[in-house]
């Protein structure tokens, strides 16, 4: 049976735990080459290892998705590094606590950054290039 993910390129935020590290290690296991994205390398590295056992070539790129300009600096790294991402897992997210009134703006926007603009602008960054080739997915 063909597995659609061997031998493709996935692009994951969020990846250093959780839901995000779970996606890595199942595309990893079926064949998938790995781009692991998350504030800090530290936490990615231990993925990327596991990952790499499996036989996975993977890129780490430390980005905080809170940063406007950290979706284009993640294209620019892939295209630095000549790698097509035939698969988008926009899976970073942040949610705050306590009552909207209670929590000040400035805790509030960071969450807004990542969960609409980050994943907007990602996708709209490797989108075209899915297009183009007539296959991926995001």
């Amino acid at each position: 049976m063909s597995d659609l993910f061997r031998g493709t390129t996935a692009l994951i935020t969020g990846a250093s735990r959780g839901i995000g590290a779970a996606f890595a290690d199942l595309l990893a296991q079926r064949g998938a080459n790995l781009v692991l994205v998350a504030r800090h390398a530290d936490t990615l590295n231990p993925i990327a290892e596991r990952a790499r056992g499996r036989g996975a070539r993977v890129t780490v790129i430390p980005a905080d998705l809170t940063r406007p300009d950290a979706p284009d600096d993640i294209a620019d790294a892939t295209v630095r590094d000549g790698l097509t991402i035939d698969h988008l897992i926009n899976n970073a997210g942040l949610g705050g606590a306590g009552r909207f009134q209670d929590v000040p703006i400035a805790e509030q926007l960071p969450t807004i950054e990542v969960n609409v603009r980050a994943l907007t602008a990602l996708a709209s960054l490797f989108l075209p290039g899915m297009l183009q080739r007539s296959r991926g997915g995001s």
